[in-house]
């Protein structure tokens, strides 16, 4: 392995269930999201493109898209 590949390990952020620990647990997880880029994707503010679709990386329309 070279020191350009970097290793990333899947954590969970562990809820217990009670709906109390619901609030604290629901900012962790949104603050993971927004660090890791799609916290957008997760609340709705952007939408994902259909598989089906054809998206150019030259035109500035579709980067957005490209990006989601």
């Amino acid at each position: 392995m070279s020191k350009d590949e970097e290793i990333r390990a899947i954590r969970v952020i562990p809820f217990s269930g009670k709906t109390e620990d619901f609030n604290m647990w629901k900012m962790k997880f949104l603050s993971r999201a927004k660090n890791r880029g799609f916290k957008d994707v997760l609340t709705g503010t952007t939408t994902i493109p259909k598989e089906s679709e054809t998206l150019d990386e030259n035109n500035a329309n579709d980067k957005p898209m490209i990006q989601a």
